[in-house]
């Protein structure tokens, strides 16, 4: 076989630069240090074992599909560390390097992108012509190692939303993505916003396609009452977004045979309701994803897009967080007659949003100014850790109780000479609302609380308030996504406070890199009531791990929680943001469950005055408290 790779001589009698990579290859029996080289003529990986101190000496073995390479213990295909070195520094090294104290192995190709990062177009379904391939390296190049990563996601990205004919990417279609990439990087270079407040109304809408095995934008409906096709694709929506991550991971995900014997982790198979009917009236016992639902009074059924069965949970053990109907649960179990007898029963499992992101890259669903998601902004990622900025959050905020005015008083006092970056103020905003005189009474409770924050120059100045309405605030209706305050209440305040954003229900603020998704609803209740077994102990954390799991703030069904279908995917948790803010009635909590931080500030004016601050750069939650004046 004719190798067309740079040979060692050439490497050391070279002057230009050359990539290396520091990596290793590890098989089951043993790890050796390894030169890696590409070989272009047959698209084949070959392993190179070489001493570098007798740099002639190379015996090549072909990659097994059983192995892997692994680059300071990260695979190899999800990215590296790139080191850029002269040649004429490897050939000093050469000669007196000791390979045990500082290098495990250099990587050299004469086509870097073919062996690291051509997996990543594949992956997104792109094949890249060789042509494409060597201009891409030429590009690679010339962008910083650090934001390397980052600018192939967002090539990938640019290309994925075109409408291709054909998978194959060559130069000149390469050649015109990169020059909008380039366009829209200048652009973002002077237009990144370090906060925003994305309503839900104004969110794009993203469906997974099982076909494409990507997520696709999807036009909105805007009719507030969509049809009754409207409401069904609300359910097979979220059905598709839990498959595929469910579909991922460990547990189900298909491995390689040859890894099976050291892999001590249990696999299961998931199946559908369709291909467990077709088993016959006994089956072996089995694992299926579907939707709960009570077709018939006292009995639960199991839907999936293929069919719907009967379960019998009699003998089920219930793993944690709250089972109520229209929930997506993994049931274990065997049919017998017809009847699904389920031994376990759980929600599905969390994805965190890097794993996600590292699936489908850094498309923006939330909404902003930018194509990408602000994840890949590194001037935005150094202007987050260096700030001592501090988002507060209160909920229920009784602006007609004359205690609460005054703890709101103390709040500010504690502020005035540094104030925070944002208040976030939660409903109730009023402790009795009556229905005839309620926009009057709303409207008088705001007037006072402009008074009172007038007095505190600085903090009207410089820090955001973002009013979110609660679930007894009645300048809208009680259905999901829930509008934000009428323009009266902002020409209340708009006079005194400079960064006013009156704000939908949920609502998610986009921070520098960070994404915080707001919501204020007394879910625990609802779960408590409608849940099929009330968990024993810690609810707080059930509930936690209910939302993550369903990736959905409200996963209730629609009669105890309304909402309007067209807007259903405002409520999705997909990708996991970094903060979701639950407001509830219930006592404060703070969780985190698949790299994401679920807090509850709890109820101002019922739980002695707590609220919580929230410190972005160290990701630090401080429980706070107002005490007696």
């Amino acid at each position: 076989m004719a190798a067309s790779w740079l040979c060692i001589n050439e490497l050391f009698s070279s002057n230009a630069s050359v990539i290396c990579i520091v990596a290793r290859i590890q098989s089951i029996n043993s790890i050796q240090r390894t030169l890696i080289l590409y070989d272009n003529d047959d698209n084949t990986l070959h392993v190179s074992f070489v001493n570098l101190r007798t740099p002639s000496d190379i015996q090549s073995l072909a990659l097994l599909p059983g192995q892997y390479i692994q680059v300071y213990g990260k695979v190899i295909r999800q990215g590296a560390n790139i080191i850029r070195v002269d040649a004429q520094i490897i050939r000093q090294l050469g000669i007196d390097f000791d390979i045990n104290e500082y290098i495990k192995g250099l990587i050299l190709m004469r086509n870097y992108m073919a062996n690291v990062d051509i997996t990543a177009f594949r992956l997104r379904g792109l094949d890249l012509k060789f042509d494409a391939s060597q201009y891409l390296v030429e590009l690679a190049s010339t962008v910083p190692s650090a934001s390397l990563i980052s600018w192939l996601d967002q090539l990938i990205d640019l290309l994925t939303k075109r409408n291709l004919s054909s998978s194959t990417v060559d130069k000149t279609l390469l050649t015109n993505v990169v020059q909008e990439l380039r366009a829209q990087l200048s652009n973002d270079s002077h237009n990144e916003a370090l906060f925003s407040v994305l309503n839900a109304f104004s969110m794009p809408k993203f469906i997974y396609s099982r076909s494409m095995k990507k997520f696709i934008e999807k036009e909105i409906d805007n009719d507030l009452f969509g049809s009754a096709r409207t409401r069904s694709e609300v359910f097979w929506e979220r059905y598709d977004l839990l498959s595929q991550r469910t579909l991922r991971h460990d547990v189900f995900s298909q491995v390689n045979l040859a890894s099976v014997s050291t892999n001590k982790v249990q696999k299961y198979q998931l199946k559908t309701i369709e291909h467990l009917l077709a088993a016959g009236s006994k089956s072996e016992k089995v694992v299926l994803l579907g939707m709960l639902s009570q077709l018939h009074e006292t009995k639960y059924d199991l839907q999936d897009p293929t069919g719907v069965i009967s379960l019998n949970l009699d003998n089920a053990t219930f793993h944690p967080g709250f089972y109520f109907e229209n929930c997506f649960v993994l049931v274990e179990g065997q049919i017998d007659d017809g009847i699904f007898n389920v031994s376990g029963i759980g929600l599905p499992p969390p994805e965190s949003a890097q794993s996600t992101r590292s699936y489908f890259g850094e498309i923006n669903i939330t909404g902003n100014t930018h194509d990408q998601s602000a994840k890949t902004k590194i001037r935005l990622k150094e202007i987050e850790q260096k700030s001592d900025d501090a988002f507060v959050f209160l909920s229920d905020v009784w602006l007609d109780d004359k205690k609460v005015m005054e703890r709101i008083e103390q709040l500010f006092d504690g502020f005035a000479d540094q104030p925070p970056f944002a208040f976030i103020f939660c409903g109730n905003f009023l402790s009795r609302p009556t229905a005839n005189l309620y926009i009057n009474d709303l409207s008088d409770a705001f007037k006072n609380f402009a008074k009172l924050v007038a007095k505190y120059p600085d903090i009207c100045e410089r820090a955001h308030f973002i009013f979110v309405p609660g679930p007894q605030d009645r300048h809208a209706p009680k259905i999901y996504p829930r509008a934000p305050f009428p323009p009266s209440i902002n020409d209340i305040l708009k006079k005194r406070i400079r960064h006013l954003h009156l704000a939908t229900n949920p609502v998610r603020l986009q921070y520098c890199t960070q994404e915080i998704v707001i919501f204020r609803e007394d879910l625990l209740q609802k779960l408590c009531r409608y849940c099929i077994k009330l968990p024993s102990d810690n609810l707080p954390m059930h509930l936690c791990h209910t939302l993550v799991t369903q990736a959905h703030l409200s996963p209730l069904p629609v009669y105890m929680t309304p909402i309007y279908w067209s807007f259903d995917h405002a409520l999705h948790l997909y990708p996991l943001p970094d903060l979701i803010v639950v407001c509830d009635k219930f006592k404060s909590i703070t969780d985190t469950i698949a790299d994401c931080t679920i807090i509850n500030p709890g109820s101002f004016a019922i739980n002695k005055y707590c609220f919580k601050v929230y410190l972005p750069a160290t990701r630090e939650i401080e429980d706070s408290q107002i005490t007696n004046m």
